[in-house]
């Protein structure tokens, strides 16, 4: 069972981690760039976040947790890009994050400490926190995007408004829900989504994600369809 102690513990021992999940360009079949996906190591195993993150809400730990992943990817990109010098690295935000009015002016001085370009991060909300959180996000987003870094809408087309907000925020990539990803091959409606969410996106400027890919098909589609990135 997950407590709030061992929750801080896991903060202030550094024992939380990052894996890389690669983001495939569709046209070049070259790597773009990684996700970072937070993990949590246990006695028995090795925790997601959908089995901490819900008890991390219900302790108020998700600002403390949103701040050590981006220290964390920002000191990643610092040691890793001695090898990999166009290394770019996305990760999840939580909606509290846009609602921490210190959060961009914290991530400034985490860049600027190890040395970072801001353009050297995308940082990702879903598409149902930010609408929840519309009333900040424009603001936090502004913020965040006048450090360098690039944005992202992830499962986009969850919600009921998918499309209406898309020339109000300033995103430079959606992420398609995997819900429409996952039967692409063989499901016609599907298909249709995909096709209509490459289309709007490819009309407002933004760049296409799609997560979930699971088969030569798939990807295939994706091509057809002019999704820039698969993932999965």
């Amino acid at each position: 069972v997950l407590t709030t102690n061992r929750l801080r513990d896991a903060l202030e021992s550094d024992r939380f981690e990052l894996v890389y999940q690669p983001l495939m360009h569709v046209t070049t079949r070259t790597v773009s760039h990684y996700e970072t996906l937070l993990r949590l190591p246990v006695e028995d195993g090795v925790l997601g976040p959908e089995a901490f993150l819900p008890a991390a809400f219900r302790f108020g730990l998700m600002a403390d947790i949103d701040r050590w992943v981006l220290k964390r990817v920002v000191r990643s990109l610092a040691e890793l890009t001695r090898s990999m010098p166009n290394l770019k690295l996305s990760t999840n935000l939580s909606g509290f994050a846009f609602e921490d009015e210190g959060l961009a002016a914290y991530l400034r001085d985490v860049l600027k400490d190890h040395g970072v370009a801001g353009d050297r991060l995308v940082l990702e909300i879903t598409e149902q926190l930010a609408v929840r959180f519309a009333a900040s996000t424009d603001k936090q987003m502004t913020l965040l995007r006048d450090l360098g870094c690039q944005l992202a809408i992830d499962d986009f087309g969850s919600g009921y408004s998918s499309f209406s907000y898309l020339k109000r925020l300033p995103v430079d990539f959606l992420k398609i829900d995997g819900a429409f990803i996952k039967s692409l091959a063989r499901d016609k409606v599907d298909q249709a989504m995909v096709r209509m969410v490459g289309e709007v996106a490819r009309a407002a400027g933004i760049e296409t994600v799609a997560e979930y890919v699971n088969s030569a098909a798939t990807f295939e589609l994706l091509a057809k369809y002019g999704i820039d990135y698969a993932q999965g």
